[in-house]
């Protein structure tokens, strides 16, 4: 499905920006085209509404348990997202434990769209 290996694609750039102190801040955008991705992926697999920006995702009504599950770790990664690559967001600790746990969300979403690419998704 195209829309899921966009979203895998989002996730390597990701992955690339999360390696470097000095680049971390380009992940707000790249963070930022993954939820839009994600929330256009569930648009399609469900019927709903594509949004044309990144926004907190709904659950559509007759979602399946796949699309329920990508909603909660999409909007958990969001959140996290939105405190940690502010521009004031000091390197220290805090930075590293909160790019730490991103990451561990981000590995959670791109196994679960890997398994979503190999299962035919109806509602």
């Amino acid at each position: 499905m195209k829309e899921v290996d966009n979203c895998l694609r989002q996730i390597a750039k990701i992955h690339l920006v999360a390696r470097g102190e000095d680049e971390a801040y380009v992940a707000r955008s790249r963070l930022g085209r993954l939820v839009l991705g994600i929330a256009r992926l569930v648009g399609k697999i469900s019927g709903g509404p594509t949004p044309n920006r990144p926004c907190r995702l709904t659950t559509p009504k007759n979602a399946i348990k796949e699309i329920q599950t990508l909603v909660r770790l999409c909007n958990k990664l969001n959140d996290t997202a939105k405190t940690l690559v502010q521009p004031s967001e000091p390197l220290d600790e805090r930075w590293r434990t909160g790019w730490s746990e991103l990451l561990v969300d981000l590995n959670k979403i791109e196994q679960h769209l890997q398994a979503m690419e190999n299962t035919p998704l109806t509602t």
